[in-house]
């Protein structure tokens, strides 16, 4: 288990990996982020910062061939008592604090090495 911003978390992605896109894990990132977030009821702006601009553009399209994604994700965002949800591209996450920690969870997410959370 990971501690986060002084929180504990165990967050991998769920089930097989295999047959999965990389923009579907990134995209499963961002709404586990938000379910972060949303543990923290003081936060009335956040910005998520992303690597991958296709989960993004897939996120904001109004169709999406990852819709159950897409459907996750604005349920998250509305769940948020927020004044402002930003996403934010940042190529390879350059300069971002803590990115190697997380970076090397969502490795071993990948390879099945962590516990599960399940999207509920």
């Amino acid at each position: 288990m990971k501690e986060y911003l002084g929180r504990q978390r165990r967050l991998s992605i769920d089930g097989k990996t295999r047959g999965h896109l990389a923009v579907e894990g990134e995209m499963l990132g961002i709404i586990l982020g938000l379910r972060i977030i949303n543990t923290f009821p003081s936060v009335r702006h956040a910005t998520v910062l992303v690597d991958c601009q296709p989960a993004i553009f897939e996120l904001l399209r109004a169709k999406s061939k990852y819709g159950h994604l897409v459907d996750r994700f604005h349920a998250e965002a509305r769940a948020m008592d927020l004044r402002r949800l930003r996403l934010a591209w940042v190529p390879g996450h350059e300069g971002v604090e803590m990115n190697e920690l997380v970076d090397g969870d969502a490795k071993a997410a990948a390879l099945g090495e962590s516990g599960v959370c399940r999207l509920r």
